[in-house]
């Protein structure tokens, strides 16, 4: 009885797929009622790790299903259809573009460590650099990543998150007790320590 049930057992496990999903991205698209969604998940008896791009643009209502590799954040540009990406490589990073809402993507950049969403329609902000705790260099592109122009130096801080928007050139990076702030792309930035209150929160 006891091996009729554990035969039954293990035939229900390798015919139901096991999903745990893992983490997510989500980004606006270019219109209201746009966005994108990239999940990974790991299917226990089938073939190990999933990931997927999906797409919707009336609200989540009707979604699909656009790529199924992608495992990085994606960013909507202002430009209809245009989705930016970057894709870890062992020899270094790629910043894919992709034209037709995350279905198909090119090669715009190479070796990026960082990459951020512009606030103008085509725009698109790299750092680059060799790690460790070398600064970076910031590179924006106005023209959805056919030519990029060096804009500063950003010095490296560990454990730090650096946002752009909402006004081109502005950037915004938080430290473990001080969030700064520059309006020209990083070239210069103000200093606002916080109080103990949001240290700890």
């Amino acid at each position: 009885m006891k091996k009729t049930f554990f035969l039954f057992s293990f035939i229900c496990l390798c015919s139901t797929t096991l999903y745990s999903q893992m983490h997510y991205y989500h980004s606006k698209g270019a219109v209201e009622g746009e966005f994108y969604y990239v999940s990974s998940w790991y299917s226990y008896n089938i073939s190990g790790w999933k990931y997927g791009l999906i797409f919707s643009n009336d609200y989540g209502q009707t979604i699909s299903h656009q790529h199924d590799s992608m495992n990085s954040p994606v960013y909507g540009d202002k430009i209809g259809g245009l989705v930016s990406t970057y894709h870890p490589l062992t020899s270094g990073s790629k910043l894919l573009r992709s034209f037709n809402y995350g279905i198909d993507f090119d090669t715009s950049w190479v070796d990026p460590r960082g990459f951020l969403p512009g606030t103008t329609a085509g725009e698109i902000i790299v750092l680059c650099g060799q790690g460790g705790y070398n600064p970076w260099a910031l590179y924006v592109s106005s023209d959805t990543g056919q030519t990029f122009q060096f804009k500063s130096q950003i010095p490296y801080y560990s454990f730090s998150i650096l946002k752009s928007g909402p006004k081109t050139g502005h950037l915004y990076r938080l430290t473990t007790d001080t969030l700064w702030f520059s309006a020209d792309y990083g070239q210069n930035f103000q200093k606002y320590p916080l109080d103990e209150t949001v240290r700890n929160a």
